[in-house]
């Protein structure tokens, strides 16, 4: 056949392209517009060539395949929304120069001692646990679904102001470091004021946690201006609770723009909360929906997702790339208990102890054996078989303590 008789198909370098079980999906993280095709026996061979590596997005098409009706509406397709193009392979001694869209890899991510600075961003130190026979607070769940304090024991359990001293040591220089300091009453850790002390002189950036049932109002001023404060209504129909929110709103407003996070575990809870909100009009409220093993109906009705959800997602291209080696939802991220114990993930079994181990030993171990930081959808059930992993939101707590990890309705 002459080479008259050839087209170059061209893949532009912003489009991703995935393809599972018959279905191949394209989505321009430019325009954001998505082309889903089901494929058949001329349409799979294209799409295999091109997303081979020497290829480039780059195949080479004959005329008679491209006289295909499945085919010709393929690249009609692609070509009306400006995601390839055809060029007559006359046009050109060689085959074009194109770049195939891949992350690219930091040295260490894999396997190699790093230094700290290079990827931790987040870590959360939980100061104190409630005592494990008090019926105040939500049980355990709580903890490995959103920020909430841990349940200890029989008793109370704090952790040890050496470690944390040792931990701020050795993390003094990352000024770009959030610390998140969470309890059942921070303020009643022992040694509170020394603590606070040391956090108001270090650079990072400060967010202070607190259960609204047990705050004392008293204590917002002591709190710097420029760190955070987080109000967890775990109660919202709670005695005098619309009174307390309106005195720290009120109190706190203009220093910190305090942040409410109000537990909701069915549709009641919502109505209640949509009220205080509206009423007080509260501008930093945030819905953190309860798993209680009973409530799978709330969940399905508020939590998850459809398609139309997935693609108004609209994630750019760095955001995909990611999405294909890391969770962001944990990457960077560690979580401290009493005791010492060090989590990427709060669901998973512990990667280190401050008593034991430096935060750049606990790092490299994460990335050299751990799952959390890598768990993406393309490594759990159904996900790892869908069209969509790389639109969806990076894997939950919530899926991961559910053990269900399709929050969606495309897998039933």
């Amino acid at each position: 056949m002459s080479e008259n008789a050839y087209s170059w198909l061209i893949l532009e370098p912003y489009v991703q392209l995935i393809e599972k079980n018959g279905k191949v999906l394209f989505y321009n993280t430019l325009s954001k517009k998505v082309l889903e095709f089901e494929t058949d026996v001329h349409i799979l061979p294209i799409i295999k060539n091109l997303t081979k590596k020497q290829n480039g997005y780059v195949v080479r098409i004959s005329e008679n395949t491209m006289n295909h009706a499945s085919v010709m509406h393929f690249v009609h397709e692609l070509r009306r929304l400006f995601m390839a193009d055809i060029w007559p392979v006359r046009w050109s001694k060689a085959k074009p120069v194109n770049v195939l869209p891949e992350p690219v890899i930091k040295y260490g991510f894999h396997n190699k001692l790093v230094e700290t600075k290079e990827y931790l961003s987040e870590i959360t130190l939980h100061l104190n646990t409630e005592a494990g026979n008090t019926k105040t607070m939500l049980p355990e769940y709580g903890f490995k679904q959103f920020n909430y304090p841990k349940k200890g024991n029989k008793k109370s359990e704090e952790l040890d102001l050496r470690l944390i001293k040792v931990l701020i040591a050795e993390l003094s220089a990352l000024t770009q470091l959030k610390i998140r300091i969470v309890g059942s009453d921070i303020t009643k850790f022992t040694s509170w004021p020394e603590l606070h002390e040391i956090l108001k002189n270090q650079p990072f950036s400060k967010e202070y946690h607190f259960l609204i049932s047990q705050f004392n109002p008293e204590y917002i001023n002591i709190f710097e201006r420029n760190s955070r404060l987080v109000f967890i209504v775990s109660e919202p129909s709670g005695e005098k609770i619309y009174e307390k929110i309106d005195l720290i709103r009120s109190n706190a407003e203009k220093r910190f723009k305090p942040e409410f996070n109000f537990i909701v575990e069915n549709l009641e809870d919502l109505d209640r909360v949509l009220v205080i909100i509206q009423e007080l009009q509260l501008k930093n409220a945030y819905f953190k929906p309860y798993y209680n093993g009973h409530n799978q109906s709330f969940f399905d009705n508020n939590v998850f997702l459809d398609q139309e959800d997935i693609f108004l997602s609209k994630p750019e291209q760095n955001q995909i790339f990611s999405r294909k080696l890391i969770n962001e939802n944990d990457f960077g991220k560690l979580t401290v208990v009493p005791g010492g114990d060090v989590f990427a993930n709060v669901n998973d079994r512990p990667i280190g102890n401050l008593n034991k181990h430096s935060v750049n030993e606990i790092i490299s171990r994460e990335l050299k054996i751990g799952k959390s930081w890598k768990r993406t959808r393309m490594k759990v059930n159904p996900c790892q078989n869908c069209i969509y992993q790389w639109l969806c939101p990076p894997v939950s707590n919530y899926e991961i303590f559910m053990k269900r990890f399709n929050f969606c309705h495309i897998y039933p």
